[in-house]
């Protein structure tokens, strides 16, 4: 049997009626000749992930569990490891696509796999414009800037749909492509939520590769959903960590997020924040207000923190030769505790 040509996956934590909403407007609206549909369930024991996998089973969609670790960077690693498609497209659960953009996706890689010049190249991480409730107006990239315990803010430039792919620093993750075989990957160690958009599009840069906004990839993403920005549990502490070990993986700076996380929200002192960058993802530093948010009922098994995944990502990088933030985003990060944790 013949590989697809593209798979379209989405890893999903308790958002089952997002998910169905998702996978119905793809089957029904959308040709998807040559094309497999995933779920990588990162919660498959709750009710929702039982009403996913029924429903899966009813619409022809794989569904597969994962449990090993909880957050969104390993579930998105294990859906380029489950993919069987030469090219894969991630996407959140709660993402409708614009029909003539996938089209002229799928249109532009076969050429591609046929040897026939596009716009981009087989080791390029791409991405598209995000549109919002008008549909009228969007954003194609991030902005390089912390807020909200987060780094990147939309840069509110929807390019016109007929123009040439561009070059973009950065992007959300709530839709990206990437070929399976080429897939460099989250750090094996992030736990939780932050720090995975910036990682990997410097990544790719730094291993010689493209990261491109294709400006008629157009989707529109359900920030209104209750979950949001993510239902799977995570932990402050977590986020910080994970952008301590992107900046120590890439070789880059950690000054920025110090300012903004000890600085200016305050949620970790100096003395924790130095012990978090000796074992990001130790647990013995306090964050301020840390919690784990929406706590599974049966806890995963989060991926042990291991310096020497950190040094293999890192001479990996260096050998290869060539969203908006809503107001409750906001609320997780300032309405907290007074007092600063050591």
């Amino acid at each position: 049997m013949t590989d697809p040509l593209l798979t379209i996956g989405m890893p999903v934590y308790d958002d089952a009626r997002g998910a169905q909403f998702t996978l119905q407007a793809l089957r029904m609206y959308h040709d998807l000749d040559g094309v497999e549909l995933l779920v990588i369930d990162n919660h498959p024991d709750s009710l929702q992930g039982k009403r996913l996998k029924a429903f899966c089973g009813q619409a022809s969609v794989r569904y597969e569990r994962f449990t090993e670790s909880t957050g969104t960077a390993q579930p998105r690693n294990e859906l380029f490891r489950q993919a069987r498609g030469t090219w894969v497209l991630c996407m959140d659960a709660h993402v409708f696509l614009d029909v003539p953009g996938l089209r002229r996706l799928i249109a532009d890689l076969r050429q591609l796999e046929c040897g026939e010049p596009v716009g981009f190249e087989r080791h390029d991480l791409l991405s598209g414009p995000i549109v919002f409730d008008s549909l009228q107006c969007g954003a194609s990239a991030y902005v390089d800037t912390w807020g909200a315990g987060s780094r990147g803010r939309w840069n509110y430039q929807l390019p016109d749909a007929d123009a040439a792919p561009f070059p973009i620093e950065a992007m959300g993750l709530g839709l990206f492509v990437a070929r399976r075989e080429d897939w460099l990957g989250f750090l094996p160690s992030f736990q939780g939520w932050g720090g995975e958009e910036w990682y990997i599009f410097a990544a790719y840069r730094q291993a010689g590769r493209r990261t491109l906004c294709l400006p008629w990839l157009r989707w529109w993403h359900d920030f209104r959903q209750p979950f949001y920005p993510n239902p799977c549990p995570s932990r402050r502490r977590d986020t910080i960590a994970n952008y301590i070990e992107a900046a120590q993986a890439l070789g880059e700076s950690l000054d920025d997020a110090r300012r903004h996380f000890v600085k200016e929200l305050k949620v970790i002192g100096t003395a924790g924040w130095n012990r978090l960058v000796r074992a990001p993802h130790s647990g013995r530093s306090r964050v301020r207000g840390d919690r784990t948010i929406n706590a599974p009922t049966t806890a995963a098994k989060p991926t042990a923190a291991a310096p020497a995944a950190l040094a293999s990502a890192a001479s990996r990088l260096r050998s290869a030769t060539a969203d908006g933030h809503s107001a409750n985003a906001i609320d997780r990060w300032k309405s907290t505790p007074s007092g600063t944790p050591s």
